[in-house]
């Protein structure tokens, strides 16, 4: 899998931050039994997430594995890039000639780390619960849905609300095995990112 992936997706996500944490700015300048998977998820589906929920919640519940990827391992190695998005704010004083005025200046800057960990293919057949951050990405506790999102046969994200207004959102592609998913996972509180940037051969040094 290439490095550039996601790329599109993850500057898009940058889109993500400015929404749920435009309010911070201003003010400062699944059960399982047997094979079967409940549907993790009680409380309102928005209406116009209807469709695209019961899709993501029929691949979860169901059996099947996306093909990719596709070298005949059972086990891969799978690298992660973690971006952390923070400010840095002054406040300058002008001198507008007849008054003076406080103005606050902010960049953006960001910090990136890998992770990398072998990853064991889920069996076709097998239920996807195993998968603790898939199960957290469907699961909602403590949340409320805003948003289901479907951009193409494979490709969801789901978007979590906490209740401060922070926003989680993470990004699911069916035709992956689930095991490596979600790809991605947006948290606009931690100013986080994480994406899945790369995936081959076993790691041999873990």
């Amino acid at each position: 899998m290439r490095t550039s992936l996601f790329h599109g997706l993850l500057c898009a996500s940058l889109v993500f931050f400015a929404a749920g944490c435009g309010k911070d700015n201003k003010s400062s300048g699944g059960g399982v039994s047997g094979n079967v998977v409940t549907n993790p998820y009680t409380g309102t589906v928005p209406a116009d997430s209807l469709t695209a929920y019961t899709n993501l919640m029929t691949w979860y519940k169901g059996t099947t594995e996306g093909s990719l990827p596709n070298d005949g391992f059972a086990h891969y190695g799978e690298t992660r890039t973690i971006t952390t998005l923070s400010q840095e704010c002054s406040t300058k004083t002008i001198d507008l000639w007849i008054i003076e005025k406080d103005l606050t200046f902010c960049k953006e800057n960001s910090s990136e780390n890998e992770v990398e960990r072998n990853v064991a293919l889920t069996a076709v057949g097998s239920v996807k619960a195993s998968n603790s951050k898939l199960t957290q990405a469907l699961s909602g506790s403590g949340l409320t849905l805003i948003k289901v999102t479907q951009y193409s046969a494979n490709v969801f994200q789901i978007e979590w609300a906490k209740s401060n207004g922070h926003r989680l959102a993470y990004s699911i592609d069916t035709s992956f095995n689930s095991a490596f998913n979600p790809y991605q996972i947006i948290d606009s509180e931690a100013r986080t990112i994480e994406s899945l940037t790369d995936i081959g051969s076993p790691f041999l040094n873990l």
